[in-house]
């Protein structure tokens, strides 16, 4: 639905919806959740799947749907998981 809402721009409906996904976010529908904050790029959904993630870890890595995820998505949730922290992710020598 929500990719609906954002290819015809029906922007309240975004905003109810995503923060009725925010509150009810979960381990077993977090993946999805997790896909389209970085496919979409919404700030706010990233940082709620980095505390997520960080907090659950364990259950999140082991879950079919995480595993399925695309490469890039995985790398990404891993780090916003890490600076959810405060931590902040060093620059490479390269």
């Amino acid at each position: 639905m929500l990719e609906f809402y954002d290819k015809y721009d029906m922007q309240p409906l975004m905003t109810k919806l995503e923060a009725w996904l925010e509150a009810n976010m979960t381990i077993n529908n977090f993946s999805p959740i997790a896909a389209y904050a970085w496919k979409y790029s919404r700030l706010s959904f990233q940082e709620d799947c980095g505390r997520m993630f960080h907090e659950n870890r364990n259950e999140i890595v082991d879950h079919p749907d995480f595993v399925a995820l695309d490469p890039t998505v995985i790398a990404a949730v891993v780090k916003a998981g890490y600076t959810s922290t405060g931590r902040t992710i060093p620059k490479g020598d390269s």
